[in-house]
């Protein structure tokens, strides 16, 4: 069946559902190059989440991206766009790298105003650099600092709403609440006279 929902694998790299991200407060996506694009598993996961794009669960919420390249210029700034692609469609606020981070205008690796990268290198896997670990962890940074930033002010908007509506309770009406409620009490008064009233012959 195609619709079954798949296990999650015992062992591999890390998996992620549908119920991880409608959780998540914040979002760092990555993908290898594959063609300057991202690589079609993550393609066919994204392509997975219009349910929760049609509930806008994600919408207003941070997210990043980076990604890993075996050359320089093996195509690290298209994938990382490709991957921001799906995630304005879901309403999502973008992070990325601004060059007042020094490790941006000193790399010589990986590392791009877009997300964090790496430059791999052939055959055996190298570390990341000096600079693009400073500039995964800036990138991390500045997303985290972003989500507790909108958790804190949708926080306070909540409780501004909610004294508003607590000051406004004890107040008394204003003019145009008031001619609403006087007719609302006039409705109900009318109906009640009418409900009384003995019908009358036809």
């Amino acid at each position: 069946n195609a619709d079954k929902p798949k296990p999650v694998p015992a062992s591999g790299a890390p998996y992620a559902t549908l119920d991880d991200l409608c959780e998540t407060h914040a979002l760092v996506l990555g993908s290898p190059t594959r063609f300057g694009n991202m690589a079609a598993p993550l393609k066919y996961f994204l392509d997975g989440t219009a349910s929760l794009w049609l509930s806008g669960v994600l919408a207003g919420k941070p997210a990043a991206v980076f990604t890993s390249t075996q050359t320089m210029h093996g195509g690290q700034e298209t994938t990382l766009l490709s991957m921001m692609l799906p995630l304005l469609h879901h309403g999502m606020y973008l992070v990325g790298l601004p060059y007042t981070e020094r490790a941006l205008n000193e790399t010589t690796g990986g590392g791009t105003p877009y997300g964090a990268s790496h430059v791999c290198g052939p055959g055996a896997v190298t570390a990341l650099t000096d600079h693009e670990k400073s500039l995964a962890r800036a990138l991390g940074k500045r997303v985290a600092s972003l989500a507790v930033q909108l958790a804190s002010c949708a926080a306070g908007a909540r409780g501004r709403a909610q004294d508003f509506a607590d000051e406004r309770y004890r107040q008394p009406p204003l003019r145009g609440e008031r001619g609403f409620i006087e007719g609302i009490e006039q409705f109900v008064q009318a109906a009640h006279v009418a409900r009384k009233a003995p019908l009358q012959p036809a």
